[in-house]
């Protein structure tokens, strides 16, 4: 019996790596990749603001993995004030406007939080930041709040 519970947890752990590493080579992006820019509604937090006040474009947010993860897509233009959105300290979220629910960054046992972690981040490079999405509440077409430490934008449509 004991060597069963063995066998259940390493073949547990095994399929939460093959998860981990399936959901990171489908969020592998290249450079000829064209991606549509997130529509922001809400005249304070424009497009131009982020890119100012923060140095990067965003450049979707997606469902993704048969709706259980959230996908952020962005661009860094400026590697300095980017470097932020890559402080796992910080809080990243999105939040439904509607029920007000958190849905944060997707934290696997072998891989840790899927998102930037602890390295520079390089000008005109594509980061990603995979956010839970469990019980499936955020669907396509909704007009979320996206929330990286102090970044806050607000009615982000999701794709």
């Amino acid at each position: 019996m004991k060597q069963y519970s063995k066998m259940s947890r390493y073949s547990s752990m095994t399929v939460s790596s093959a998860l981990a590493l399936l959901l990171l080579a489908g969020c592998a992006t290249t450079a000829t990749q064209e991606s549509v820019p997130v529509q922001l509604h809400h005249p304070g937090q424009q497009k131009g603001q982020v890119l100012d006040q923060w140095g990067v474009e965003i450049l979707s947010l997606r469902s993704t993995a048969a709706g259980y993860f959230l996908d952020l897509r962005y661009r860094v233009l400026d590697a300095d004030k980017a470097q932020s959105l890559a402080d796992t300290k910080k809080d990243a979220y999105v939040l439904d406007p509607l029920t007000q629910i958190r849905q944060d960054v997707a934290d696997t046992p072998t891989a840790g939080q899927l998102r930037e972690r602890g390295r520079k981040l390089i000008a005109d490079r594509v980061y990603s930041i995979v956010f839970a999405n469990a019980a499936k509440r955020i669907t396509p077409g909704m007009k979320v709040t996206l929330v990286v430490g102090d970044l806050r934008l607000d009615n982000v449509e999701v794709q």
